[in-house]
Parts: C-alpha cells; sequence; structure tokens
C-alpha cells in the first residue's frame, strides 16, 4: 500500500486572536486528561525520584491501566471504606520504586492524614466535575472519530482536533468514575518530626537515626505491626473482575482497529498531509503498545497494582519519550499546515484537493481575489445561460453573485464567502450559474 504525504505551509494567514483560539482547543483534551487521570504522588522517602521516574506517570497508557485497575480492586474488594479509596487513589513513592499495591492500602492508613468522607465521590465534588467535562470530551470525539470513518474525518484534522482521539480516554475514566477522587491527604517525609497527629496517632522517628523512610517510623499504635490481611480481596478470577478487564481491552481494541481503518483509502481522501500521517501513526503506536503492555499483564494476572507494573522499566520510559516526541512532532506539523477554509472551518489540506467540499459539506466557494472581471453588468440571454450542477463546480471557480438589476439586466457581484447548496435541491436543472462576461447582449424577455 503506497501513502502519498503532502506537506504545505500555509497558517500564515491566521490571525493571532484565532490562534490563541485553536490552542485553547487544541490543549484542553491534554490538560484534562492529565488534571484527571494523574494525582499528586506521595513521597515516604527522602529519596525523591528522577524525572524520567516520575514523568511516566503522564503517559496516556499509565493512566488506562489506573483507571482499569481502580475499578477492578473496587470489585474485588470484600469490603471498601474511604480509607480503602484514597490508598486506591494515591501513587507511593518508596524511595526505590511506586508502589500502588494491595498490601499498601493497609500498610498506608498511618500517614492518612485526611480520608474521604464517603466510600465513594459525593455527587458535588470536584472529582464529578471533572469526570463530566472529561466524558463529554470523550464522547464528541468518539462521535467525530465514527461519523469520519468514510472519510471526512482527515479533512478535519486541524491544530485544534489533533489531541482528540487522545480525549477519547474520558469514556474510560467512566466505569470507574465513582471511586476516582483526589479528596485525601497523605503524610509525606518532610512532615516526620512535626508533632502533628494523624488521624490521632502520633508518628514518631523509628529507632534507626539514619533511616529517612516513613515506612520505617515506629507509631506509637501502629497498623504496621498488624498482620497485612492477604484475604481482603475476591480472586480475579471472578465475574466481574473479568468483565471488567475484558470491556477495556475490547475498548482498546476497537480504537486500535479505527486507527488502522484510517490508513486505508477512502472516498475523498486518497492522501494524507503531514500532519494527518503523523497523527495516525502516533495513535497506532499508543494503541499498539497500550494494547499489548495491558493485556500482557492482565494475562500474567498482575493486576494487583494501580500503577503498571513496567512504569520504572527502561523500555517504558523509552517507550514514553518516544511517544511525547511524537506528540511535539504532530504540533508542529499541524501548526504549520493548518488553514482557514472558505466556510470558516480549520483543515490541513490544501484547497487543490477539494478540501472544502469535505470540510464545509454540500457548498461552493467563491473567492473575490479570483474573480477578474467583478462588479461588472451584463444583459445575457436565455441562449447564454449556463446550466451547471453544483456537483461539477470546481473550487475557487470564476464565478461571482449573480444580482437582478433591474429589467434585462444582471449584475455579478464581488463576493467572497461561502454559498450553502440546499440538499433539498437534487435536480441539475435548479441550478443555473451566470458566468462573467465583458461583452453586453440582449436579453430575451
Amino acid at each position: 500500500m503506497a501513502f502519498l504525504a503532502i506537506f504545505n505551509f500555509q497558517s500564515h494567514g491566521i490571525s493571532f486572536s484565532d490562534w490563541v483560539t485553536l490552542l485553547t482547543l487544541c490543549l484542553a483534551p491534554l490538560v484534562a486528561h492529565i488534571a484527571a487521570g494523574v494525582p499528586p504522588p506521595t513521597y515516604l522517602h527522602s529519596k525523591r525520584p528522577r524525572w524520567h521516574d516520575s514523568i511516566c506517570h503522564y503517559n496516556p497508557t499509565s493512566i488506562i491501566w489506573r483507571y482499569l485497575a481502580i475499578i477492578d480492586r473496587r470489585c474485588r474488594a470484600k469490603s471498601w471504606t474511604p480509607v480503602d479509596m484514597a490508598a486506591s487513589n494515591a501513587i507511593f513513592w518508596t524511595g526505590h520504586d511506586w508502589d500502588g499495591s494491595e498490601v499498601m492500602t493497609q500498610r498506608s492508613r498511618d500517614f492518612l492524614v485526611r480520608a474521604p468522607n464517603h466510600h465513594h465521590i459525593e455527587p458535588a465534588s470536584m472529582s464529578t466535575i471533572t469526570t463530566i467535562i472529561v466524558t463529554l470530551q470523550g464522547a464528541q470525539a468518539l462521535y467525530s472519530l465514527i461519523a469520519g470513518q468514510g472519510g471526512s474525518y482527515a479533512f478535519t484534522v486541524a491544530i485544534s482536533t489533533i489531541f482528540y482521539p487522545l480525549a477519547t480516554l474520558g469514556l474510560l475514566r467512566l466505569p470507574a468514575a465513582l471511586w476516582l477522587t483526589n479528596d485525601y491527604a497523605y503524610r509525606n517525609v518532610e512532615d516526620w518530626d512535626s508533632s502533628v497527629e494523624t488521624v490521632g496517632i502520633e508518628l514518631q522517628p523509628g529507632s534507626d537515626s539514619q533511616s529517612k523512610s516513613a515506612l520505617m517510623v515506629q507509631p506509637t499504635t501502629s497498623s504496621l505491626e498488624i498482620p497485612i490481611i492477604l484475604d481482603r480481596f475476591h480472586s480475579p478470577r471472578i465475574w466481574r473482575s473479568v468483565a471488567v478487564r475484558a470491556f477495556y481491552l475490547l475498548l482498546i481494541l476497537g480504537l486500535l482497529v479505527m486507527c488502522i481503518f484510517e490508513f486505508f483509502p477512502h472516498e475523498g481522501a486518497d492522501d494524507f498531509t503531514a500532519t494527518t500521517l503523523s497523527l495516525s501513526l502516533l495513535f497506532l503506536l499508543f494503541l499498539t503498545f497500550t494494547f499489548g503492555t495491558m493485556s500482557l499483564y492482565v494475562l500474567l494476572g498482575r493486576c494487583n497494582t494501580t500503577i503498571i507494573p513496567c512504569i520504572t522499566d527502561l523500555w517504558y520510559k523509552v517507550y514514553t519519550g518516544i511517544l511525547f516526541f511524537a506528540m511535539l512532532l504532530v504540533f508542529i506539523l499541524a501548526a504549520l499546515e493548518t488553514r482557514r477554509s472558505a466556510c470558516g472551518r480549520y483543515t490541513t489540506y490544501p484547497t487543490w484537493t477539494g478540501a472544502e467540499w469535505m470540510v464545509c459539506g454540500q457548498s461552493t466557494a467563491v473567492v473575490a481575489d479570483l474573480q477578474q472581471d467583478a462588479n461588472s453588468t451584463f444583459i445575457a440571454t436565455s441562449q447564454n445561460d449556463s446550466q451547471i450542477s453544483y456537483r461539477d463546480i470546481w473550487l475557487n471557480a470564476s464565478y461571482g453573485l449573480a444580482l437582478y438589476a433591474g429589467k434585462g439586466q444582471i449584475v455579478v457581484a464581488k463576493f467572497d464567502g461561502f454559498c450553502l447548496i440546499d440538499s433539498d435541491l437534487s435536480s441539475e436543472s435548479d441550478w443555473t450559474l451566470f458566468e462573467r462576461m465583458n461583452a453586453t447582449i440582449d436579453f430575451e424577455n
């Protein structure tokens, strides 16, 4: 299968105010994805994570895994309390690795400063508002992807819509939304020497003065001294857990199939722009790695942690770096290629590809700069009237706006805009376009 990528620098005509609007629309799904999917970390050791240990949390694969693990844990929990919900949402740094295991839900209790009020989110909370926003974004993005599978979606890709596919993550958040919250607080390592009591328990340094790990402190009354309860959760083989994992994997597989389908020729979209090709490759990379990684850990039975198990592995860091670099590349290409079509919508396809027809629907563009001898008055006979089907009109054709100017006269005026064609007019005889003329011809009544 041969691919032809077109690159055109055509964004120089966009005004500054339009750029602000476009960049806001572009970054909104990305910001919502990060704000909704990545909680603030809790540091239980003085040795802080390096930047490449922390950045992997912002990988969309890590966020999807977190949604899957939280709802899977909730389905398997024999008892679910606000403390359990707080520990399941938090991400703990223990000095060498990130810990989101089921064991940590018990070990972290002594470090909990503020727990949620209920074992689920409250209707009037920031978590609810966040879920509504990202879900609406995801629904809009999924609708655009499905509706544009005939080939029209590629023509609507511009800098304002390049992260639309990323917005579909909002739909993956919805099943776990009742138990996703930031309404909690844990004590960090800097607070050990404080005399502040946490849930009625005063934390004091351990006997080892060289220890800088919060997990080594010895509270006066500590759940760390209580044996870890291993049967607090049902087996991953129960039907609820299997259904949750199957749902997530099937949804990601469906998105992957849609992404692969974009590479096949469609009616009206035989070629790619540099933006659409790089965007398709970006999400093909992301969805392939996400589906493969999650399938592997599901089959290995490693869904007992809310942090993806490979988050500190070198290959996962390299994959994260490539993914973010690819996002930056798509952003730059889209910024260079985006142009405003005649109807006001944005696209990365040049005018000679017929993009206006696909972007704006059944319509034709009239550009005043290409109209020679416009604003002229001529008298036309019925023999010189041109019966032309709108399907045959090439974009930017040399036609003006025909106006009746009195008995036997028609003025072809300069017109810069977009004419929408009424879909109810299906007969070619309903359309009459008068081409500009320099001569005056007798008009027959």
